[in-house]
């Protein structure tokens, strides 16, 4: 099946308005069939008025060319003030569908993508579709209209004049197409340079106090002016080249109402053309011209336009590289009793960061891994929840593969508790009902009590209304991580995964979050990363993971006395 182009489909986005759309056809014929009359009418004028001393006949004639310009501008109002709102809804849903998309798509996608490159197809890309719909689309439509408008009262008037018109235009399309091709291609760079110049602004900027703390803000700036310096050279190069098709097209404009206005007069000498016939079509030949020049003056929003809808479906063309199986079941309530067999994975094809993992996992069961960093271990649970999928091998939840399982049933069955907190805009409720949203607000507080950070919520001004942002500066680190572990709580998961939730977190909120922790495992399949071993020593067992394999595996006391890199690391976090 033939793929649809980015134009085609981003009309498709006007399909529901078709009422409008047809009150904007309405007035466009108006507005057509006013700018062509208006050059026949001068002439006629002219012709049977002027010349042959009519004045009583002037009158009517010239209200009537008042009345054609008065419908023409109210009609141009109309469809102009039809087009912003629908176009407006247009975006909307564009954007709308952009975000449903990412929302859609994998991590490994995100791996790949900077969001400074994503930011900008959501705000430059749609941006320049946004202004062309609303402000050049009409104008465009219009100005192809009373092109064809214009070309058949020329044909219908005299076809030597109409001839000698258009004869130029051949040659002025063909040299457009040139010019469309060359900046076609420059705007598409420029578009791709300035997302990159996003993603290392966004980098930056979130990493600043790195940046300060290591004096690299002049080495930050170096680096930043080369990626600068590299978008203006490419937006030049776009912008030059797309800046000749205006002055090209005035250019041959001029020589066509020269060339005409002399032909005219030689007809004219010769008794083979009227003096107003020669003023309609030199006054045909600037409104002939004048779509031209417009499409001209419109050249550089277009091509941003066109190229923006390119790189807005480019996104939503992705296609999530985790998706259910045709055969997918609910997965619901577990017992929680999860096998790995031979597990393989890695992230890069001939890189292996897994290699033969075989684990057994009893219902109800604390499983402690660690390892070196890099070692594998958070790659083991990012696989468990099919953030990413498994090349070979398998892992089962209850003799069931998890690639069986409808993945978003299988993740709200899975809570995760991970080292980074993530907190949204929002009131405090709001951060703790993200993890179900139709927990009650008893529920809300039952989960906070649970997760030990009840008692300092109820000490804020607000209470359980105390607004948050990304950065949370109400809230300490350890709260920040007891907030999320209420927000695991409350979506009442069967199998709990803890990534280093207690990692630079200091020893009193250790406590406090090791705690909450005990009290949401408490009958429930856990896995827990840890780097300090006090957070796993209770553990049912244990795995020591270095290189992607399986290094030792056993209960605290078994691996002990067993005096290996376990047993080591034991006597150097305990000074044993």
């Amino acid at each position: 099946m033939k793929k649809q182009s980015s134009t085609s489909r981003l009309f498709s986005y006007f399909k529901e308005y078709k009422p409008q759309i047809f009150i904007i056809i309405v007035c466009v014929i108006i507005y057509t069939l006013g700018r062509t009359i208006s050059p026949f009418m001068s002439g006629y004028i002219i012709d049977n008025y002027i010349l042959v001393g009519d004045l009583p006949g002037l009158l009517p004639a010239v209200l009537l060319v008042l009345a054609i310009f008065l419908s023409t501008s109210i009609s141009g109002l109309i469809q102009n003030r039809v087009m912003i709102k629908i176009a407006g809804k247009a975006i909307r849903n564009l954007r709308h569908d952009l975000f449903a998309r990412l929302e859609g798509l994998s991590l490994k996608y995100f791996d790949s993508v900077s969001i400074g490159e994503l930011m900008s197809r959501f705000t430059n890309d749609i941006d320049n579709i946004s202004v062309t719909l609303n402000q050049s689309l009409l104008e465009i439509v219009s100005s192809v209209l009373v092109l064809l408008g214009i070309l058949v009262f020329m044909l219908f008037l005299n076809i030597k004049l109409a001839l000698v018109t258009i004869i130029s235009t051949p040659i002025t399309l063909i040299l457009s197409n040139i010019l469309a091709k060359k900046t076609r291609a420059s705007f598409a760079a420029s578009q791709q340079k300035l997302g990159e110049l996003n993603g290392y602004i966004e980098e930056n900027i979130s990493s600043e106090k790195v940046i300060i703390a290591y004096g690299m803000q002049e080495d930050t700036i170096n680096r930043f002016s080369k990626v600068n310096d590299d978008l203006v050279k490419i937006s030049i190069k776009a912008q030059t080249t797309a800046g000749l098709m205006a002055p090209f097209m005035n250019g041959i404009s001029n020589i066509n109402l020269a060339i005409i206005a002399a032909y005219g007069s030689y007809l004219t000498l010769h008794n083979q053309a009227t003096v107003g016939l020669v003023v309609i079509f030199i006054n045909f030949a600037r409104q002939f011209f004048q779509p031209l020049n417009q499409l001209a003056n419109l050249y550089n929003q277009i091509q941003l336009a066109l190229t923006g809808a390119e790189r807005v479906f480019e996104v939503m063309d992705e296609v999530p590289d985790i998706q259910n199986s045709p055969n997918s079941i609910p997965a619901e309530d577990f017992e929680g009793v999860v096998d790995i067999s031979h597990l393989d994975f890695s992230y890069v094809e001939g890189n292996p960061i897994l290699k033969d993992i075989n684990l057994h996992v009893e219902k109800g069961k604390m499983f402690g891994i660690i390892g070196p960093t890099g070692s594998g271990k958070s790659t083991i649970m990012n696989l468990l929840p099919r953030f990413y999928d498994y090349q070979g091998g398998k892992i089962t939840i209850d003799n069931t593969l998890i690639k069986d399982f409808k993945i978003d049933d299988l993740r709200n069955r899975i809570g995760m508790v991970l080292q980074d907190t993530v907190i949204f805009t929002g009131t405090i409720k709001e951060n703790i009902k993200f993890g179900n949203l139709d927990a009650n607000d008893d529920d809300v507080i039952e989960a906070a009590k649970a997760a030990n950070i009840h008692d300092y919520i109820m000490t804020l001004p607000n209470k359980y209304e105390t607004m948050l942002d990304s950065n949370a500066s109400a809230l300490s680190a350890g709260q920040k991580q007891l907030l999320t572990i209420a927000r695991t709580i409350i979506s009442k998961p069967d199998i709990l995964i803890l990534d280093e939730a207690t990692s630079n977190i200091d020893t009193r909120t250790e406590i406090k979050i090791q705690e909450a922790m005990n009290n949401m495992m408490r009958g429930r399949t856990s896995f827990v990363i840890a780097h300090r071993l006090k957070t796993i020593l209770h553990a049912d067992q244990i795995v020591v993971l270095k290189d992607g394999s399986i290094f030792e595996q056993g209960t605290h006391k078994e691996l002990l006395e067993k005096n290996g890199f376990y047993a080591e690391l034991y006597r150097n976090q305990f000074s044993i």
